[in-house]
């Protein structure tokens, strides 16, 4: 049974262990580097996972910025281990059992933060303060709650992602409030800011009809090349089904595209969906409300930038520079 798995807590089917918390990969981590040599930490990551008891779902499991949980938890549990001796690290991208690691090992018992902050030296391991007693810097540890289940990184990546999804349902809304003729202007706008040749001819010599007509359409790349006829429908709540998107596949053979985007504030039925996954002879692309608000943040259309936060790393390459001197 894997080190991390809670005492007292049933041992059910590999695929329902939970997921371990970063520090409860830590023991996993040092057992990895128990023979005392040096290894590339993906290859220690790797051996760890082959051993986990977790599902191949599980593995697989991203953080919202793509990187995948496990691999991610494990690098943080390294940093940690580091932070307090228990791996060295031989040369970049390396790790190795420190005399930190051997003591954690044969106390044979979960290691948690609190452990951790016992060792001497884990003070000075951390950032920066001005004591209030002295005037002389001291160095404090980042706090931690001890059950806590994600990393620093995982919880910047979900604040960021909780923020631009309120972002993204105020944005909905006020473009689902803008004129029906706005809101095709807008998706020409923002077709254009995501690399699509659009230019005056994109809402002229196009034959507009009702509902599964065309309302503009776009060149594949700025030299007009080839075209790709757009649908925009600007709805409040309406669900689009797959009448209108036959409507629109018959307006496109109209005149010749076999390429077309449909673009709606509100949704697209089942039917709607399998209908245009389901052609052949024509491609032909649907964007509902909640993906046309992703596009327009991604594109910065309707948006603005409020604040830039920065995250430093060590770079490495910087010193290597300085080794030899």
């Amino acid at each position: 049974m894997p080190h991390w798995y809670a005492q007292g807590e049933p041992l059910n089917a590999m695929s329902s262990l939970p997921f371990p918390k970063f520090h409860e990969l830590m023991r996993p981590m040092l057992e990895a580097c128990a023979d005392g040599q040096p290894y590339p930490i993906g290859d220690i990551i790797e051996k760890m996972m082959a051993s986990s008891g977790l599902s191949e779902e599980q593995l697989a499991e991203t953080i919202p910025s793509g990187q995948c949980r496990y691999r991610n938890r494990s690098l943080w549990a390294a940093t940690y281990l580091r932070k307090c001796q228990a791996l060295t690290t031989p040369r970049r991208g390396w790790v190795q059992l420190g005399e930190r690691g051997k003591e954690l090992l044969a106390e044979d018992t979960p290691i948690t933060m609190q452990r951790l902050r016992q060792i001497p030296g884990w003070d000075e391991a951390w950032g920066t303060r001005r004591s209030d007693q002295e005037n002389t810097e001291v160095l404090i540890p980042p706090t931690e709650v001890e059950d806590e289940e994600e990393t620093p990184e995982e919880r910047i990546s979900a604040g960021i992602e909780q923020l631009e999804a309120d972002v993204r349902g105020d944005l909905l809304q006020r473009v689902k409030s803008i004129s029906p003729s706005a809101f095709e202007a807008l998706v020409l706008q923002l077709l254009g800011a995501l690399g699509y040749g659009v230019g005056p001819e994109s809402r002229r010599g196009v034959t507009l009809g009702p509902d599964g007509g065309l309302d503009g359409r776009i060149h594949e790349d700025r030299l007009g090349l080839a075209s790709i006829y757009i649908q925009a429908k600007r709805y409040q709540e309406q669900t689009i089904g797959r009448p209108v998107i036959q409507a629109f596949y018959g307006a496109m053979g109209g005149v010749g595209a076999n390429k077309g985007v449909f673009i709606t504030t509100s949704g697209f039925s089942r039917e709607a969906r399998d209908y245009a996954d389901g052609l052949i002879d024509k491609r032909i692309v649907l964007i509902d409300g909640s993906r046309l608000t992703r596009l327009m943040l991604d594109a910065g259309v309707g948006v603005s930038v409020k604040q830039i936060y920065k995250v430093h790393r060590l770079d490495e390459d910087f010193f290597a520079e300085f080794e030899g001197i």
